[in-house]
């Protein structure tokens, strides 16, 4: 009876680790001088690979401050695209990583670059003419020389960021 016992606990336990990704053998003999072989079960998943993450907030004194939707990943493309070919006036690349881009003497008239990263770049002599840069992050951006007639900068971090005039602005740091 303790043979069996023996045998039934080896099957059990071995019908229970090979899905979990173990393996047994068996040598076909019974009882005591049986030789089963098992690997390590994978790890199970931590408690934080399981638990949802709640999204970051804008402000945690204000719930109702939203933040803006991720960067996409096209609209960089996009931008990218049109410096290689001269095409960006009036481009649509909202919430761009452009982050130390040379943007220098491109023409981004007309563009919607609203909530785009361009921290550290180059804008110097860019025609920023009525672009949309709504909520952009401009640290570190040179714009010397930039034509900015008529562009949205409602928002916009510009922390140590060089103004056309040549002064710096220190707005959002």
């Amino acid at each position: 009876m303790a043979r069996r016992r023996t045998a039934r606990s080896l099957a059990l336990a071995c019908a229970l680790l090979v899905p979990l990704g173990g393996a047994c053998a068996d040598d076909g003999s019974e009882g005591a001088d049986a030789t089963t072989t098992t690997t390590a079960p994978p790890p199970l998943p931590t408690v934080a690979d399981t638990v949802p993450r709640r999204p970051p907030v804008a402000d945690p004194d204000d719930p109702t401050a939203t933040l803006p939707p991720p960067e996409d990943p096209t609209a960089t493309g996009a931008v990218l695209r049109c410096v290689a070919d001269g095409s960006c006036a009036g481009i649509d690349a909202p919430f761009a990583d452009l982050r130390n881009a040379d943007l220098s003497g491109v023409d981004l008239a007309g563009a919607n670059l609203a909530g785009s990263d361009l921290t550290g770049s180059d804008l110097t002599g860019a025609d920023l003419t009525g672009t949309n840069l709504a909520g952009a992050l401009l640290t570190g951006a040179d714009l010397t020389g930039a034509d900015t007639t008529g562009a949205d900068l409602t928002g916009a971090v510009r922390c140590g960021t060089t103004l056309p005039d040549g002064t710096v602005a220190d707005d959002g740091c």
